[in-house]
């Protein structure tokens, strides 16, 4: 190949989005997908509940994974958002498929293969996934949304004390180069709602009373919880599609 000034490309590099939804169970993150522009679902596990919406059958291993995957890069459709639901179960079922493919019989569990080897092999294979996942976006235009579950990890942080924080619930290795992949990372969190009023018994005191909750997502990270955005997103958002889609589209003018 020969290098020249000629290929400099000029402008915006403008694709859909990569998007990492993640949140502790049942606030929400499957209909925030479902609402998407035209998805597809990739269900690693139960979850759907009443929700009306296009989906290929439910995948018990990785290949069922990948296999549909393929069918969509090999295939003429109408989606233009792929969902994977969720990013926890696909990760054990990259961990069952590294065992199985071991020709060692000693080899039980993706703990076996000893001083972390294992979780190494398992990021291997996820990054060709996220490849993959990728080759699905350039060459079909398709969005892609990945939800996951939260866990509370102990950060030890070398200028200050350790604290707990939020994080998705992937091996470390993994969460890490998912995270750096996406180029949206949103944490969804229940609010609870505080109202003040002047207490009726003691004039002058202020009382808080919580009011109820309502759930939003956060698209900055903070010493609390792992989030990123690369559009300039407001910090906070209502956990809607709409709100979410309507800011960045702002962001894109």
């Amino acid at each position: 190949m020969a290098y020249d000034l000629s290929q400099v490309i000029s402008g915006g590099d403008v694709q859909p989005p990569r998007i990492i939804i993640y949140s502790q169970h049942g606030l929400g993150k499957t209909t925030f997908a479902s609402q998407s522009d035209k998805p597809i679902f990739i269900f690693t596990e139960e979850g759907q509940g009443t929700l009306h919406l296009d989906k290929f059958p439910i995948c018990e291993t990785y290949a069922n994974v990948m296999g549909w995957i393929n069918t969509l890069l090999s295939s003429d459709h109408e989606w233009e958002t792929l969902v994977i639901d969720s990013m926890d179960w696909l990760e054990r079922f990259i961990w069952a498929h590294i065992v199985e493919r071991s020709d060692k019989q000693s080899i039980k569990s993706i703990e076996d293969f000893g001083y972390g080897k294992g979780y190494v092999f398992a990021a291997d294979v996820m990054m060709a996934t996220l490849a993959k996942l990728d080759e699905l976006r350039r060459k079909k235009g398709m969005s892609v949304i990945l939800t996951a579950h939260a866990k509370v990890v102990s950060f030890d942080d070398p200028t200050n004390e350790a604290y707990d924080r939020f994080t998705i619930d992937l091996h470390k290795s993994t969460c890490n180069l998912v995270q750096e992949w996406a180029d949206i990372v949103l944490f969804a969190q229940r609010d609870v709602v505080v109202s003040t009023s002047e207490d009726k018994v003691k004039p002058g005191k202020k009382t808080k009373r919580a009011r109820g909750t309502r759930v939003s997502m956060h698209t900055e990270g903070s010493p609390a919880f792992d989030a990123k955005n690369r559009f300039g997103l407001p910090d906070k958002l209502p956990l809607s599609w709409e709100a979410f889609s309507e800011a960045l589209n702002e962001c894109e003018r």
